[in-house]
């Protein structure tokens, strides 16, 4: 009986340290080989969602993007990078609403009626966030 606990406590242990191994030596950096293509969701009340779209949404607009394809998000790109995928368009209009440069860059280029960018050079949140 004593032979059964410790061969299914090596198990469960080899088990758990692969898991942390792999967890460990996967780089959020290093570009993944495949990327999945992501689904843009666009609501009538200008949400957007990206992947991880609810099952009873309503879509007024849906297309996929490729990000696989397509450069790091930089001033000139519009395409949302994976770090991009944990924000949604929730109504927040203004810069004192954000938490981030990346936050206000994203609703800046995805949300409608923002307020974030008085002078109109693409860079949100100058004062607050991406000066």
């Amino acid at each position: 009986m004593a032979r059964i606990a410790i061969l299914a406590a090596v198990i469960v242990l080899s088990v758990v340290g692969n898991y942390f191994y792999r967890q460990a030596t996967h780089s959020d950096d290093q570009p993944r080989s495949d990327p999945a293509p992501i689904t843009k969701c666009v609501t009538k009340d200008g949400e957007t969602y990206y992947s991880d779209i609810p099952p009873n949404l309503n879509c007024s607009s849906s297309k996929v993007v490729d990000v696989s394809t397509r450069p790091e998000r930089s001033e000139t790109s519009t395409v949302p990078t994976t770090r991009a995928l944990k924000f949604s368009c929730d109504g927040r209009e203004y810069c004192s609403q954000m938490t981030s440069c990346d936050e206000a860059q994203f609703f800046l280029e995805n949300c409608p009626n923002t307020k974030m960018d008085g002078d109109n050079d693409g860079i949100p949140c100058e004062r607050e966030w991406c000066g």
